[in-house]
């Protein structure tokens, strides 16, 4: 599967050197950068925010290591947990096919005054290898939205 145009031009959805060397010494389980996803966010209530359903397209990564659960988009973290957070059984991930995965949540859970379901959705060769290794750290099976 052919990375993102972005990332193959600019980098766009690369993991920083500097990020990547911590992830290494982590212990990295699986990573794959330069991916093209769809954010989703459905019945989505923030401060000065609104929407019932809402999709856009974006480049970034995803990394899981044997401390952290790492999800970028849009250039920024949309998750960044450490394995011994509780709110990772918050998170849930499902494969949509072979090259398909998406991690979605109750933003409730990560933010007190947000509302609503969130979901990214990453294309990658990597799919099973990361529904694998979030399961086994304790990500549920399954969509919150």
């Amino acid at each position: 599967m052919a990375k993102a145009l972005l990332y193959q031009l600019f980098k766009i959805g690369s993991i920083p050197a500097d990020l990547r060397a911590v992830l290494q010494q982590e212990g990295l389980v699986a990573e794959d950068e330069g991916l093209r996803g769809t954010w989703f966010s459905k019945d989505f209530k923030a401060p000065g925010r609104r929407s019932l359903y809402k999709s856009r397209g974006f480049v970034g990564f995803l990394a899981v290591t044997r401390k952290h659960i790492l999800a970028y988009a849009f250039g920024r973290p949309q998750i960044n947990l450490s394995v011994d957070d509780p709110r990772v059984a918050d998170l849930n991930n499902e494969l949509m096919g072979e090259d398909r995965i998406c991690i979605s949540f109750e933003t409730a859970h990560f933010h007190s005054d947000w509302k609503g379901a969130v979901e990214l959705c990453y294309r990658t060769e990597k799919a099973g290898v990361f529904h694998d290794a979030l399961l086994h750290l304790g990500v549920k099976q399954g969509r919150a939205v």
